[in-house]
């Protein structure tokens, strides 16, 4: 049997590849075979980055309902948290970084599809992290892009690491 894959796309490459294969709440309602085999990530900006700083207020999540293989997270592009001229812009936080590791850790196996706004940083880490903590699972990652969102890594490693008791101490 061939390895699971992992995707990482752009929203719009991710929008139109879902409805290209007819991946809709409804299809994931009723195709067993799509829950079996995929699983998807969605990461957008949070509101106020939408809005006031990179001004794609029309942004949202393809999956409106919840899913066993659907996540939806909002932070952005960042290592930490900013205030810029009042308006709070949000890194991955500790919260995040555990649901979404507990969510690749249910979907192991399944080939991941895995979007951000452009398709180079957030969702990038995310592939990268399942890459390199699941070999056994996942062959080659072809990523477009060097520099995978450092934050978003650490933070689900240090899930991973808590996880499996890598380190005595992992703090």
């Amino acid at each position: 049997m061939e390895k699971p894959t992992i995707l990482v796309l752009s929203q719009p490459r991710f929008d139109s590849f879902c409805k290209e294969h007819n991946f809709t709440d409804e299809s994931l309602n009723n195709d067993k075979e799509i829950n079996k085999n995929y699983a998807f990530i969605s990461i957008i900006g949070t509101p106020d980055c939408l809005k006031y700083y990179l001004d794609e207020s029309d942004t949202e999540h393809w999956f409106k309902e919840k899913h066993d293989n659907v996540i939806n997270l909002e932070f952005d592009d960042l290592d930490f948290d900013i205030d810029f001229e009042g308006h709070l812009f949000k890194a991955m936080n500790e919260e995040q970084a555990k649901e979404l590791f507990e969510f690749i850790e249910n979907n192991i196996g399944k080939t991941f599809i895995i979007q951000c706004r452009a398709g180079k940083s957030r969702s990038a880490a995310v592939g990268q992290f399942i890459k390199d903590f699941y070999p056994d699972v996942y062959g080659k990652l072809d990523l477009h892009w060097p520099t995978p969102n450092h934050c978003v890594y650490r933070l689900l490693s240090r899930q991973y690491y808590r996880k499996y008791k890598i380190f005595e101490n992992n703090e």
